[in-house]
Parts: C-alpha cells; structure tokens; sequence
C-alpha cells in the first residue's frame, strides 16, 4: 500500500511501528483517551456521537490506539496483527487523509478526503471476510492522528444493539453518497471542475493569512485528481489569471471562494 511518495520512507518495517502509533501509539484504557481532547471532539464528532451516555464510549475506547502520522506518509497495513479478528474502526482525531484507489500503473483516483469524526473501515468489520484484500488507500496530507477502535468490540456492540446499528447504517449510506458523488465527477466533469472541487475540498483556514489555503504541491494535487502535474499548473494558471486563487510562497490562498464554487459545478 504504497505510491510514488510514500515507497521509499514507508516500508514494511516501519508500518508495525507506525500502523500500531507513529511513535508507537499508546493501547489505553477508555478514561485516559478519554481526557485526550482531541478523542472527544473527534468522538462526538462522529457518527458514534449520536450513541446516548457514555457507556459505549468507554467500552469502545478500551484497549484503542491512538496512531501519529506525517505529512505524506500512508496508512500500512502490512502484518497488522488485528486483522486475524474484525477489523479495526479508525476515527480521524485530527488532520487531513486522502482515501484514494491506486491502478497497477499507478494512476490515482481519490473518493474522499476524511476530517476530524471521519471513518473507515465499517463494512470491512462486519464483513464476514474482514482481511479480503483491501483496495482504498489512506494517507496522510497534514501532521495528523488516527484512533483505532478493536473490530471484535464494536462488532459485538453492532450485534447488541439496534442503536449501534441503525448508526452504522446511516454512516454507511452517508459514505455510499459521497462516494457515489465523486464516482460522478470522475466519470462526467471535465479535469478543470475536478481540480477545482479538490481545491475546495483541500482549504482548511490559515491561521496567518486568514484565508482558506491549500497545502498541497501541484503534483501533489495531480496525484489527488488523477493527473498529470503540468495539466494542474495548465488550469491554476488560468484561475490565478481570473482571480480566483493566487500563490503566497508554496501555499494555494483562494482569493474568490464563491467563484471556485462555480468552477466546480458539473455542468
């Protein structure tokens, strides 16, 4: 599970260290991650927020992983220990991942990007085949953590109680609609609107300029749209000249965000 970035600083060996923690993530008990700040937002957040009390909390949190990650770096899965039971929930404490599938040549497509209270990995542990060979990749685009919750403890509270259910069931057909969406700008919108979604997807506030900023490099963000580096430049150039984006250093700063929007209408 690796790209062109990742490959020569991801290996094998350094996934057992940073899939089980970035600096090797700490297994806590419930109350230790639940004095985590970040957890709780990310927490209520989430899907699992809309469980009442706090019951489900602390026995969702027992004995999870809190995992740290790098800008650029992937989600390894590579001798995962956990994947000899249900597989893991992870929950987005704080950062940017892309979710993206990659071809054998290795083109790139990606579905999502997932924030604060974002998952993955919900049909894979109710999955009566949870380790069938996983075709979504995850990386990180910011400094970001993740929290992995056991599969076999959520699982068994999914086959509990119907509140957990019906939860999972509406987060599963919230992600079916988002990713119908992007299967819908991947197949009909032209790579301008496709570049110009991304833009807006990526833009998270800049705490000094204020305005909404893109971090990523054109050929990072070519890689996001399933391009080549030299159309992204093509096409910033011409929302640069419309006045809708500009360059401050290697930081993308939106100028017009209502016109970006428009730019991203499928027509």
């Amino acid at each position: 599970m690796t790209s062109a970035r990742g490959q020569d600083r991801w290996s094998v060996a350094t996934a057992r260290t940073h899939f089980a923690g970035g600096e090797r993530g700490v297994m806590a008990g419930a109350s230790l991650h639940a004095q985590d700040a970040g957890v709780r937002a990310a927490w209520n957040d989430s899907f699992l927020g809309r469980l009442p009390g706090e019951d489900y909390r602390n026995e969702l949190l027992t004995e999870a992983v809190v995992s740290t990650f790098a800008a650029g770096h992937l989600v390894q899965e590579t001798d995962y220990a956990w994947l000899t039971e249900p597989y893991p929930i992870t929950l987005v404490v704080d950062g940017v991942f892309r979710g993206f599938l990659r071809s054998p040549q290795g083109r790139q497509a990606t579905l999502q990007y997932m924030r604060r209270g974002d998952s993955w990995g919900l049909a894979r542990s109710i999955s009566d085949q949870p380790a069938f060979e996983q075709h979504l990749h995850f990386q990180a685009l910011v400094p970001s953590r993740l929290l992995m919750i056991r599969g076999p403890r959520f699982r068994a509270a999914v086959e509990r109680d119907p509140a957990v259910g019906l939860a999972l069931s509406r987060e599963l057909a919230r992600l079916m609609m988002l990713r119908t969406s992007a299967l819908e700008a991947s197949v009909f919108a032209d790579t301008a609107t496709r570049i110009a979604q991304h833009i807006s997807q990526l833009a998270m506030s800049d705490p000094d300029g204020g305005l909404p900023t893109v971090w990523l490099s054109q050929q990072e963000l070519a890689d996001s749209v399933g391009t080549v580096r030299e159309v992204v430049s093509r096409i910033i150039g011409r929302f640069r000249s419309q006045g809708i984006v500009r360059y401050n250093g290697r930081k993308l700063e939106i100028l017009d965000v209502e016109a970006l929007e428009q730019e991203a209408v499928i027509e």
